[in-house]
């Protein structure tokens, strides 16, 4: 094992709370294999196949500081003891009530629409997962016959979480962009029986009641384990295809070679493991606070010439 670095609580002297240090130890392991195979030549064609696997896991030991549970429940993750170096935590969905506010289920079973995040006390919350793959795989076919060549990339990470972006509120306005699933919210007193989706609170049903808790209920909706997915993917990552001119063509002129180029990357998404609940979002995307843009697809055009 040998040290981590991350924010701890110190004791206040010198004018901060929080610090940079050794917060614990980690233990590292894993493997890589590479396998490169022709499994077929034969008048002027070859197919070549690499393939790649690699399988890491880190093991948190001695953990000295707790993170508060608003960090754990979040996008980010949190060191843990006897786990890994990201993980995280949720609230234990338990339906919603006859009004469409979110319920939870506390340390005791109990089902409530108030829970504390801001506490390094986990009891209210379960562990959910790593954030971060234990597992990545490649592999490349490239055909070539002549002057053509066609390669295609598949790339794919398993054994991680991932927190399902959403923006689910009590109340919207006008200046909001609204998710799809509010088509399936609940209206009246029993479609908590047949949707999972809180109902758009109205002021009046606000004033009635503990607004602070409605307003924590939503917060931990989207921090509940009905909004954690499983991120294990397969993609097509890279596709592309290349001709070199025949050097016969180019002996009346001072030139060694011309090459045209198109490329393709990012271009298809071909197994998710849990695609319905992603909803479309790129398992590969990390949100940052409405900075980040969601990876897209890339067309390149190359036309190279060589003296």
């Amino acid at each position: 094992g040998f040290d981590l670095i991350g924010d701890y609580q110190s004791n206040g002297v010198g004018g901060q709370s929080v610090k940079i240090g050794n917060i614990a130890d980690m233990n590292s392991h894993g493997f890589e294999v590479a396998i490169n195979a022709t499994p077929l030549i034969i008048d002027g064609f070859r197919w070549n196949i690499n393939l790649n696997y690699s399988y890491h896991k880190n093991t948190i030991k001695n953990l000295i500081t707790n993170d508060w549970v608003s960090k754990a429940v979040s996008s980010y993750g949190v060191p843990v003891e006897n786990g890994p170096v990201r993980g995280i935590y949720s609230s234990r969905f338990a339906g919603l009530d006859n009004q469409g506010v979110p319920l939870f289920y506390n340390r005791n079973n109990e089902k409530v629409r108030y829970l504390n995040v801001q506490t390094d006390d986990f009891s209210d919350f379960v562990y959910s997962g790593n954030l971060e793959p234990t597992t990545d795989a490649g592999m490349q076919h490239t055909f070539s016959y002549k002057g053509i060549t066609l390669s295609a990339l598949f790339t794919g990470q398993f054994g991680h979480k991932k927190r399902v972006m959403q923006n689910f509120s009590y109340q919207y306005n006008d200046s909001q962009a609204l998710t799809s699933h509010l088509k399936n919210r609940w209206r009246v007193a029993g479609d908590e029986n047949v949707t999972n989706i809180p109902a758009i609170q109205d002021a009046d049903m606000m004033n009635k009641n503990n607004a602070t808790d409605i307003r924590t209920a939503y917060q931990l909706y989207g921090m509940s384990d009905l909004w954690l997915a499983n991120a294990s993917f397969i993609r097509l990552k890279n596709l592309s295809i290349n001709y070199s001119l025949p050097k016969k063509w180019l002996k009346a002129t001072k030139l060694n070679n011309i090459n045209i180029g198109l490329q393709a990357t990012n271009l298809a998404l071909l197994w998710l493991a849990d695609r319905e609940k992603l909803g479309g979002e790129d398992p590969e995307f990390s949100w940052s606070g409405g900075t980040s843009m969601p990876i897209s697809r890339q067309y390149t055009m190359t036309f190279s010439i060589g003296f």
